[in-house]
This record gives C-alpha cells, sequence and structure tokens, in this order.
C-alpha cells in the first residue's frame, strides 16, 4: 500500500499555477468555436458558438453563448444560451474538459410543402430548443490565450418538417482571458 500512495498523491494534485491563470475562480473567458458534422438529415452541418465563459471554481465554468448552425441547404438555426464545463486532468499547458448545454432559438426552412410541391416553405420559421454533451482538449499558447477542439452531440426539438433532430459536430476554437 505505501508503494501507491506516491502515484496517488501526484494523480490528485492540484495543476501547474499556469493553466491556473486561465481556469482559475474568478476568471471570465471569451471564445468563438467553429466546426462541422453530420446530422440525421440531409446535408453536412456547419456551426459557429461565440461565447463568454465564468469560471465559478477552479476548473468549473458557466458560459452564455449564441449558436449559429447551418444543416444542408434547408436549415438554419441561431439561438442562445447556456453551458458548463468541468475542466479535468489539467496540466501545465493541457486539459481535458466535459461540456453540456442548451439553447433555445429561431429555426427557419427553405423547403417545399410536401402536399403542395409548387408552395415553398422558405418564411416558415419557428422556435426551438437544442441540447448538447460533448468532451474536448484545451491547450494553453500563452498568459492569456488558448486553442481547443471539441465533438458534441446535439439533439433538436422535433419540429414540424424538420428531419435534423440529431447529429454529432466536431469544432476547433480560441479562447481569450479578459479577467
Amino acid at each position: 500500500m505505501a508503494l501507491f500512495l506516491p502515484v496517488y498523491g501526484f494523480a490528485q494534485s492540484s495543476p501547474d499555477a499556469h493553466q491556473q491563470d486561465l481556469l482559475g475562480q474568478g476568471h471570465i473567458m471569451v471564445g468563438v468555436n467553429a466546426g462541422g458534422g453530420y446530422g440525421s438529415g440531409p446535408g453536412t452541418v456547419a456551426h459557429t458558438t461565440p461565447r463568454i465563459q465564468y469560471f465559478l471554481k477552479d476548473g468549473w465554468s458557466v458560459a452564455a453563448e449564441g449558436r449559429y448552425v447551418n444543416i444542408g441547404p434547408h436549415f438554419r438555426y441561431f439561438g442562445g444560451g447556456l453551458s458548463t464545463r468541468y475542466y479535468f486532468l489539467r496540466s501545465t499547458r493541457f486539459a481535458m474538459f466535459g461540456q453540456v448545454g442548451a439553447n433555445y432559438g429561431q429555426r427557419s426552412y427553405g423547403r417545399r410543402e410536401p402536399t403542395n410541391p409548387y408552395q415553398t416553405l422558405s418564411g416558415f420559421k419557428g422556435t426551438a430548443w437544442q441540447v448538447n454533451a460533448g468532451l474536448g482538449a484545451h491547450y494553453r499558447v500563452g498568459n492569456r490565450w488558448s486553442i481547443e477542439a471539441m465533438v458534441e452531440g446535439t439533439q433538436f426539438q422535433k419540429a414540424y418538417l424538420s428531419p435534423y433532430n440529431s447529429g454529432w459536430q466536431g469544432s476547433i476554437g480560441v479562447n481569450f482571458r479578459i479577467k
């Protein structure tokens, strides 16, 4: 048992002070992610997500974020919401994180009505929820700058004429600590 104490102590040690410069309690970061993937409907998914992130505790943050999603040639979504992240496996420059969030926003379609092929639905709009959960990697590149990569699953609220209700996306992003 005494042989495992040094390993256990190292695994539970606090992260390097440099990583705390970015991920420490009370800090504020702004960032943007862009990426793409596939959905359950036709076409590929492209999204952009700007956010402002506040650290409640060391390694745990909440964020207000916007989200623009474009799926294939027919579906657009613009929303805003909240997310939370927990950074684990923190080292001098590298950290892994898990994120969950929800957004509420406006969706629009550019499709044809299935019962009348001459009637377009380009003005067909409504509101929808989107929830997401994912895992990511964060890399500190300077005193205030970091880059990240994330994979997330998303789920849209089912709506009339919407085959686009779920999908997987990858993204890359950049962050800047403002406080």
